[in-house]
């Protein structure tokens, strides 16, 4: 099949992207470091099951070497390390999700569920030009380079290139979400305005990154801190010197409770 790409011809769009990136990943990490001193953590035990209901998702899955390199070079030591501080966590490949990246996110709001349920329909048809990109991403060979490490309550890899074609991605999926009309997005992690109605993109402007782990309970202060500094001395050192090339081979669509009920059911708060 013949490779296909989303380009952006605009290189002012794509350094002021980059520029984001990078404020967002140095605010992460300063944000992190202080929840971890502070200990200001909020402990993960999963996700409520209307909530997963009611999100519709566009995933991209890795290809079976890229998971385990996720695992074994990030996941692995990161699980070491905080099984030396007792700092109780969750890694992908021991506990949580597989290792994945979440592309656009979006909430069904204000709808009824049969409503819902026909445009779950029409979204996940072959019809859909959800399908088309989702087609597009299989056939691209596109491989991101993992080389940054955030920790926080979510620990994540990522990576510090813009990659145009991620971004020209998610603005045509959430011009698809919302069939064209303009909305106001729903803030990652605050609640939604009650007065939307429909598919409400989540406002994911965002790096290309894998979550690896969560804190599931709250240590010692100074054990999180102490985590965190042998993780970024050994963990980040080294992909940042040899960075973790990651590749697509299949993308998922629908409602997030699907994604979890294939993978991680224990996750799922009932």
């Amino acid at each position: 099949m013949e490779t296909r790409e989303f380009n952006i011809h605009h290189p002012l769009e794509q350094l002021t992207n980059q520029a984001f990136f990078d404020a967002k990943i140095e605010r992460n990490k300063v944000a992190g470091r202080k929840q971890f001193s502070e200990g200001d953590i909020r402990p993960f035990q999963g996700y409520p099951i209307d909530f997963l209901r009611k999100q519709m998702n566009f995933i991209l899955e890795l290809d079976e070497e890229s998971r385990v390199q996720i695992i074994e070079r990030v996941a692995r030591p990161l699980s070491e390390i905080a099984q030396r501080y007792n700092v109780p966590s969750i890694f992908t490949g021991f506990g949580d999700l597989p290792p994945h990246i979440t592309l656009q996110p979006a909430n069904f709001l204000n709808m009824s569920p049969e409503s819902q349920q026909e445009l779950l329909t029409r979204l996940k048809s072959d019809k859909s030009h959800l399908d088309w990109i989702s087609k597009i991403l299989r056939c691209s060979e596109r491989t991101y380079q993992m080389n940054t490490l955030v920790l926080g309550g979510n620990m994540y890899v990522c990576t510090r290139e813009t990659y145009p074609s991620a971004y020209k991605a998610r603005k045509l999926i959430e011009r698809i979400y919302t069939r064209g009309q303009p909305v106001e997005q729903v803030i990652y992690g605050q609640e939604a305005n009650n007065e939307s109605s429909g598919l409400i993109p989540v406002e994911y402007k965002d790096i290309i990154h894998i979550s690896v782990g969560r804190v599931t309970e709250k240590p010692s202060n100074g054990f999180l801190s102490n985590f965190a500094d042998e993780a970024y001395e050994t963990v980040e050192k080294s992909i940042a010197e040899d960075p973790v090339s990651v590749r697509v081979n299949d993308v998922f669509v629908g409602p997030s409770i699907e994604f979890f009920e294939k993978y991680a059911t224990h996750l799922i708060l009932k």
